[in-house]
């Protein structure tokens, strides 16, 4: 004979449905490496990728908070780990550590890459001073790292 179960505290079912939608989302969101305070990762927006600077770990359900680089603080928000992907998957060098004073970059000018080197950076906003080496100073600019890529 089984015994029927059908009582019981109305809390005690919540709590497990809360478990069962929250839990698989967060744990998704803290194996994900991209997602920890400071990595500078992309994220899909409108179908376009943007570089983002990751403000936090993953919150409990699931969502990772980042700043869209060289944009104001109200575009702001908490993604999807499905949303985001590693620059290091792309082969390319982490823009972050490319604007260090000093260091030879490629800079992107009106579609075409220039050799550049880095003066100042970077700002809190991600922005990066750069020379244009070969070229007066008067075309010296912040750009965003966008821009940037290794030599």
């Amino acid at each position: 004979m089984t015994r029927a179960t059908t009582g019981g505290p109305v809390w005690l079912a919540a709590l497990a449905l809360a478990a069962a939608l929250l839990l698989p989302a967060a744990a998704a969101a803290q194996d994900k490496p991209d997602c920890y305070a400071g990595n500078i990762v992309e994220v899909e927006w409108n179908g376009q990728w943007y570089r983002t600077e990751v403000l936090d770990v993953a919150r409990p359900d699931g969502t990772c908070p980042i700043t869209y680089i060289g944009y104001d603080s109200s575009w702001d928000e908490a993604v999807q780990p499905a949303r985001l992907r590693a620059i290091a998957g792309t082969g390319e060098v982490p823009k972050a550590s490319l604007c260090n004073p000093g260091t030879a970059v490629g800079v992107e000018w009106q579609g075409s890459w220039y050799e550049g080197r880095v003066l100042e950076g970077p700002r809190p906003d991600g922005l990066c001073y750069i020379t244009y080496v070969g070229w007066s100073s008067s075309w010296d600019e912040w750009v965003t790292p966008e821009r940037l890529r290794a030599p």
